[in-house]
């Protein structure tokens, strides 16, 4: 076999390369673990595994410090002082072409959600059902030609007003900066029964409250179309501006809420319907007329009533047995009051009270034996008021004390208000009538239609709210009363008492005689008060009458009458007995039939006997 020649760098060029791949190796080696370390760059600084490290620490304690030292940046607002003084330009003298609210139109403040132009009317809250106090007195009417007495029926109707509510509510809906609350006169409606007895709403008729507070002279407001939008005249604006400074004077509000009756020569005494106390009341005058002020130890009696209570309405006569009752329980809500607002006339009352029990022929001697502890009680309490007085202390402070209170004046949550109705004519006696209420409220934003959903609403002055339910009914007795007291057989005629209220007091007649086809009517001259001095008698001659005419007179006609007592089982009547029945004719035909019997022996006519009056230095 032939042999083949290899050329000698063939023969070794593996060997080559594995000689310089190794000294590649070798190189790499020397450069990266022996001669020169890993470096990179950091900052502009080349740094290498064992330096690296301080560096990263170094540039992190620098960025805490530029944070730390670095201050936020401040947005500056965009001036509005431009846009302000545009709003007032149509302020500007000569400018002012009609009249809206003063200032630029704002939000309210309370609560967020309302906004100028959504505004809408306050609700006025509804009185709970109103008290009455009523009466027959002569009352002094100041005219021209000088004081005039004027026999009269009266009536004060009287609600409590909720200060603290309505304040919730107008702040609600008009903002807080609009919460002040300025009542106005209160409203007032009546109606009669009828004669079958039943009520009917289509009865309400408005009274014309007498006497009243200051006259109010509600200005008009009307709403215009300005350039602007809605506003009021210039005029409207001023005379809405001295209206509102002059009602929300709180001497002002007092007479308003609370007018004065007129004064009373004779008959019923004048009080108002006292719906939580007296002292109530005195403290409700006393934060208006002095509002700044701390609460006053002893307030203003402004109506020289104090120590009244309040007491049920009734509309009838109280029997003995029922007024002794009465009286009792009079004196125990006296002595409680007296307690509570420390009045000492309240307690002297109670005990005046319980010494017309004692000394009473009508109480039994249960009754003398309950009047004689609250005779106790009532001096006790009488002490102990003394007491606390001396010691400078009052109802207030004393609950402020309990409380751990510093005193000083808190705004009441109420306020009691009240109209009267006593113009002549209005109150027919014989009837039987009821009344309601409704409170007004100034509109705090009147004039200011931009502020309202509705603009129209900016020209209601006073805001009505809902009538409240009615009153308890009340009663005016008939002014004349009459009974058949004698017959006279031989000349077939009787003989008729007559009982009148005249100027003020019950006065009595002689007895008159009436025939068959005669009216009863006779005049006749009787004690009565002076005009010029109630404390003296004067002979008055005085009109007698009923309308009512003689039909029939009956001397035999068959009576029986009942006998035993009210507590006795069942009903038990005399023998029948001959006596004399009188007929009866009135206006309308109506038949009415009396027994003189019965009339003589009527406890009514007692009673009526009772009620006369006499001269003060005589007795009955």
């Amino acid at each position: 076999m032939a042999k083949q020649l290899v050329n000698p760098l063939e023969r070794h060029v593996e060997k080559a390369v594995v000689g310089l791949a190794a000294i590649l190796l070798l190189g790499v080696i020397a450069r990266y673990l022996v001669t020169t370390p890993n470096q990179i760059e950091l900052g502009g600084e080349t740094v290498t595994p064992r330096t690296i490290d301080a560096k990263v620490a170094q540039k992190a304690r620098e960025a805490l410090i530029v944070i730390r030292n670095a201050r936020p940046t401040v947005e500056q607002p965009e001036p509005l002082v431009a846009e302000f003084v545009s709003w007032l330009e149509p302020l500007k003298p000569g400018k002012l072409a009609a009249g809206p609210a003063i200032g630029p139109d704002v939000p309210l403040i309370d609560p967020p959600i309302t906004r100028v132009g959504q505004a809408s009317l306050v609700q006025v809250v509804r009185p709970a059902k109103p008290g009455v106090r009523y009466g027959r007195s002569t009352l002094i009417v100041s005219t021209s030609a000088g004081d005039r007495h004027r026999p009269r029926n009266w009536a004060t109707v009287s609600a409590v007003f909720n200060v603290k509510t309505q304040r919730d509510l107008q702040r609600h809906a008009y903002g807080a900066a609009r919460s002040e609350i300025i009542i106005g006169p209160v409203q007032l409606q009546k109606r009669a029964q009828r004669p079958n007895g039943t009520w009917s709403d289509e009865d309400w008729e408005f009274v014309d409250s007498w006497p009243t507070g200051p006259d109010l002279g509600i200005p008009a407001v009307v709403v215009v179309d300005g350039s602007d939008g809605p506003a009021v005249s210039a005029d409207d604006h001023k005379a809405l501006t001295q209206f509102h400074t002059k009602v929300k004077r709180k001497s002002f509000q007092r007479d308003v809420l609370r007018p004065m009756f007129a004064s009373t020569a004779n008959g019923t005494d004048w009080s108002f319907p006292i719906i939580t106390s007296y002292r109530d009341v005195m403290n409700q005058d006393d934060e208006l007329l002095n509002p700044t002020d701390p609460p006053s130890k002893n307030p203003d009696d402004l109506y020289g009533l104090s120590g009244q209570t309040s007491r049920r309405t009734v509309t009838r006569d109280l029997t003995p047995q029922e007024e002794i009752a009465e009286w009792l329980a009079e004196a125990k809500r006296l002595i409680e009051s007296s307690k509570k607002n420390l009045v000492i006339n309240e307690a002297v009352q109670a005990y005046n009270l319980a010494v017309g029990v004692i000394t009473s022929s009508a109480a039994t001697a249960r009754d003398k034996a309950e009047a004689r502890g609250l005779q106790t009680r009532a001096q006790q309490a009488e002490n102990d008021i003394t007491r606390d007085i001396k010691r400078g202390r009052t109802a207030f402070e004393l609950r402020q004390k309990s409380e751990g209170r510093d005193v000083k004046r808190e705004p009441l949550p109420i306020q009691q208000v009240w109209a009267h109705d006593a113009n002549e004519g209005s109150l027919l006696s014989g009837t039987t009538c009821q009344y309601r209420v409704r409170f007004q409220l100034y509109n705090q934003f009147a004039g200011e239609p931009r502020k309202f959903d509705n603009p129209d609403h900016a020209e209601q002055v006073y805001l009505a709210g809902e009538w409240s339910e009615p009153s308890d009914p009340i009663r005016f007795e008939a002014t004349s009363v009459y009974f058949v007291t004698y017959d006279e057989r031989s000349k077939e005629r009787i003989g008729v008492e007559f009982f009148r209220w005249f100027e003020g007091v019950w006065v009595k007649s002689r007895r008159e005689k009436f025939g068959v086809g005669d009216s009863l009517r006779t005049q006749q001259r009787t004690q009565a008060p002076s005009p010029t001095d109630p404390t003296k008698a004067d002979n008055a001659l005085v009109d007698f009458y009923e309308e009512l005419t003689v039909v029939d007179i009956d001397f035999d006609r068959p009576l029986r009458e009942r006998t035993g007592g009210p507590r006795a089982p069942g009903a038990s009547f005399s023998r029948t007995k001959l006596g004399c029945a009188v007929v009866f004719m009135d206006p309308q035909g109506n038949l009415h039939e009396r027994f003189v019997a019965l009339d003589k022996a009527d406890p009514r006519r007692r009673e009526a006997a009772g009620k006369v009056w006499t001269p003060p230095s005589r007795t009955p």
